[in-house]
């Protein structure tokens, strides 16, 4: 529903959000190495951006984003598109070196079908975590979250136990704080479905998160809880501690917890 307004200024037209474009089908998921290359198609046959993003199920400045990877800086946003696809009439243009290149963090790094094998081979041959992480010219800790992402570790202890770290590294210092953690902390389940929360006390996070998933229904609010051994919680909203799960905002909430975990 459309509604005009006016007061001697320009007519506005307010448009109901419902009636607004909706994401597309593909928003928000990460990019593999097959949309890259249907990505190189699609420009190389003469497509538009705008139906390429169609074509990848993306938004017009998803891609944008991703050209970006591709094209040197200086090359305008307008023209990304015409400059890939005269490279891709080239011979030689290798988009793969180019977007293993442009990753400045970790959280930019792109893992290719040939990266992911050769993490697999890695684990299964039990290789060191620097040297595979040195083989694949990637940081330990983005070799880490890569083994976590493939569901060959459940985290960063497993790893570390399995194929080492570099001493008095960042992923070393982060095992040890997690094995601690272990030992210090235990992880309490809140399940609230009625008048009396469901309480349940695991040794670990992942076993903690595991139950809270398998019990807590659709309509239930949930929590993870860490408690040290010395009797303080840690279960605000800002605790680094804290699972990605709703918080209860109600002091009676507040209240009924802090009882069940003290009964």
């Amino acid at each position: 529903m459309h509604a005009k307004l006016s007061w001697g200024l320009p007519t506005v037209a307010i448009v109901n959000i419902d009636e607004q474009e909706r994401w597309p089908s593909r928003h928000g998921e990460p990019w593999t190495e097959e949309d890259y290359a249907r990505l190189m198609r699609c420009i190389a046959a003469g497509a538009s951006l705008v139906e390429v993003a169609g074509e990848l199920g993306r938004s017009s400045s998803g891609v944008q984003g991703q050209l970006r990877r591709l094209v040197p800086a200086e090359v305008p946003a307008r023209t990304r598109v015409e400059w890939l696809r005269a490279k891709l009439a080239e011979d030689g243009f290798d988009w793969r070196a180019a977007l293993r290149a442009s990753a400045t963090t970790d959280a930019s790094v792109v893992w290719l079908d040939d990266d992911d094998n050769r993490v697999r081979a890695g684990w299964s041959d039990r290789v060191a975590l620097p040297t595979l992480a040195a083989r694949l010219q990637r940081s330990e800790s983005a070799v880490v979250a890569r083994l976590i992402g493939l569901g060959l570790a459940a985290n960063v202890v497993e790893v570390v136990d399995r194929i080492g770290a570099s001493a008095d590294g960042a992923v070393e210092a982060r095992a040890r704080l997690a094995r601690a953690e272990r030992v210090e902390a235990v992880y309490v389940v809140v399940v609230e479905t009625g008048d009396r929360p469901q309480v349940s006390v695991h040794h670990s996070r992942e076993h903690a998160e595991q139950h809270r998933q398998e019990v807590a229904g659709p309509a239930a609010r949930a929590w993870v809880l860490r408690r040290l051994l010395d009797g303080r919680d840690t279960w605000s909203p800002d605790s680094p501690q804290m699972s990605p799960m709703p918080v209860a905002s109600d002091e009676s909430t507040t209240v009924r917890c802090q009882g069940l975990l003290t009964d």
